[in-house]
């Protein structure tokens, strides 16, 4: 939560508009998903971010899905995610801390390009995202996780390398340390980002950036919040039950649907 704090921090100006509703540790996922379709229906609220990871008891998936995509500054629904995914695609908001990792080799003139570049960690919320944007960035991506064979010998390999196992190291008095041991690894590294204080601050710029310009878009009218049905049509019951339909949703699930039919239409025909 210190970087939720830090970011609240940042947005204390005048001209900031925020809203934090802090729920109990024991809510029913029922009291979580009227808390954000209240959001997603609210036309000033341009921002939506549901703080990870959720207690066991709660469907995260589910309450991620119910994020209006258009509002989904986080970067994790579905939808954003599938875009992020396929060549071609573009999301509206790509994750926060991979996406400030991307920042930090662009603004420290790193090429991507071309390069190894190894991710260590595969979370939803930093590995699988971030070797994702690399791979838009055209380098050539390898994932090590806790069942990878000699790690030592291909992060040794890489031109990049992006840590997040997720895995905090204790240190003697409490000191913050990384997933890698920074006093080896900057002695062999042409740049390195130090612990605390580098892609903490680059999480929190990016979910102001995402916010900024989902605010452009429905200020500018390109986008509105969407009041989510009551009753669930065929569209509707083809996706799960708490995923809200923005535009961008409808979208998507109607190809979904198309695709279906034409598949049972045609798909006898084949020899």
């Amino acid at each position: 939560m210190s970087w939720i704090h830090a970011a609240e921090g940042s947005t204390a100006t005048p001209a900031s508009i925020g809203s934090c509703v802090s729920l109990s540790s024991r809510v029913d996922v029922a009291e979580v998903l009227e808390v954000v379709r209240g959001f997603n229906e609210h036309p000033d609220v341009h921002g939506i971010l549901v703080q990870l990871p959720l207690p066991k008891h709660l469907d995260e998936q589910a309450i991620l899905g119910a994020v209006s995509v258009e509002k989904d500054v986080d970067g994790f629904h579905p939808l954003n995610i599938g875009r992020l995914a396929m060549k071609g695609r573009e999301p509206l908001f790509a994750p926060c801390t991979p996406l400030g990792c991307i920042e930090l080799l662009d603004r420290c003139g790193v090429a991507i390009k071309g390069k190894r570049a190894v991710v260590v960690g595969r979370s939803n919320i930093v590995g699988m995202p971030a070797a994702m944007l690399l791979n838009k960035r055209d380098a050539t991506v390898t994932i090590c996780h806790s069942a990878t064979k000699d790690m030592e010998a291909i992060v040794r390999q890489a031109d990049i390398v992006i840590a997040a196992a997720g895995q905090p190291q204790l240190a003697a008095g409490y000191r913050l340390v990384g997933d890698m041991h920074f006093d080896e690894c900057k002695t062999v590294a042409g740049a390195i980002t130090p612990v605390p204080g580098s892609v903490g601050p680059m999480t929190i710029a990016m979910l102001l950036r995402n916010t900024a310009d989902s605010s452009k878009r429905f200020l500018s009218g390109k986008l509105q919040a969407v009041v989510q049905p009551k009753k669930r049509g065929p569209l509707g019951k083809s996706l799960p039950r708490d995923e809200h339909l923005g535009p961008w949703s409808v979208v998507a699930g109607g190809s979904l649907v198309a695709g279906v039919v034409l598949q049972r239409t045609f798909g006898g025909r084949r020899q």
